[in-house]
């Protein structure tokens, strides 16, 4: 009977892990830092509003009612700093993680933070 029950668990564990994801999945609020009031108020109406969302689910996001799919999300370590890599066959977009509830993309002149909410 022990021997039933843990094949049947070890079985269980492994469809589920196998089910995976990316570990991100769910819903982000969108934040900006460009340095200054007027540039993060001017670049979160280009976002959509007040309060941009991202959603992430295992092999898509969608954000202002736009679904784009991917071919891959996965985790990305590169040194001491993890990424979440979104893989489709055009290319590739990283974000940085910055712990279990907030990930980070830099571009040139702001910081865009998604913080799950």
């Amino acid at each position: 009977m022990k021997l039933t029950k843990l094949a049947t668990t070890m079985l269980l564990s492994a469809i589920l892990t196998a089910c995976g994801g990316n570990g991100f999945e769910g819903t982000y609020e969108v934040s900006m830092d460009a340095g200054n009031n007027a540039m993060n108020k001017m670049a979160m109406q280009m976002m959509g509003g007040e309060k941009g969302q991202l959603i992430i689910g295992s092999d898509y996001t969608e954000s202002n009612g736009q679904r784009t799919k991917f071919d891959e999300i996965s985790v990305r370590k590169s040194g001491e700093t993890s990424y979440l890599v979104f893989k489709n066959k055009t290319g590739e977009e990283a974000l940085k993680i910055i712990d279990n509830e907030t990930l980070e993309k830099q571009t040139p002149f702001m910081a865009i933070r998604f913080k799950k909410v």
